[in-house]
């Protein structure tokens, strides 16, 4: 099952899941954004971490998830991008 919204479609792109695997289903709160599929732990199995492992370096450039960098922690990096 396929999911037009971004935050769903971008978590399945990240994690190569669909959407009722990973539960991120909407763009905002509390059923999807940034914060839902970081909640969940979603954010320490990705392609990026994956990647990671095997020794590759990859970069996050341009739009992650819905609400990300928000907030009082601006500088933050998910696991596996490079900095």
């Amino acid at each position: 099952m396929t999911h037009s919204l971004c935050c769903p479609s971008r978590a399945s792109i990240l994690r190569g899941q669909y959407t009722h695997n990973h539960q991120v289903r909407t763009n905002t709160r509390p059923d999807g954004g940034f914060e839902k599929f970081r909640s969940m732990g979603h954010e320490d199995s990705t392609v990026a971490t994956w990647l990671e492992s095997e020794g590759y370096q990859t970069a996050l450039i341009g739009k992650y998830l819905n609400g990300y960098a928000k907030g009082n922690d601006e500088t933050y990096v998910p696991p596996g991008w490079y900095e």
